[in-house]
């Protein structure tokens, strides 16, 4: 059985985020580790927004960057502790919607 998280890569995708968004990564995928696939698109969303939301305090929104102390790793950088919303938008977002429509299909194959 297929669960969630692996439609996570282990490594946030692509670049363009910030060090806290690294973080902000491995927590938001965790929370998906017991939730199996086939899954909703506008569910996954809805939960990482919330999950977002938990952790940040604040809706990913556009040219916003947050710093939240639970993503400062405390070994400094320019980025540390940033989360920088467009990255979550236009890259995280996207690539995760296009994997889970992948493996909803692949899931609905094999019935």
């Amino acid at each position: 059985m297929i669960k969630l998280i692996d439609i996570f890569p282990k490594k946030p995708v692509e670049t363009g985020y910030a060090r806290g968004d690294k973080i902000l990564w491995y927590k938001i995928r965790e929370k998906f580790k017991d939730k199996n696939i086939p899954y909703s698109t506008e569910k996954l969303v809805d939960d990482i927004f919330k999950y977002y939301y938990d952790i940040v305090g604040n809706f990913p929104m556009p040219n916003q960057e947050i710093y939240v102390k639970e993503l400062d790793e405390g070994n400094g950088g320019m980025t540390a502790g940033i989360t920088i919303s467009n990255y979550w938008i236009n890259v995280a977002i996207p690539y995760l919607l296009k994997k889970l429509m992948i493996e909803n299909v692949r899931k609905e194959q094999e019935k």
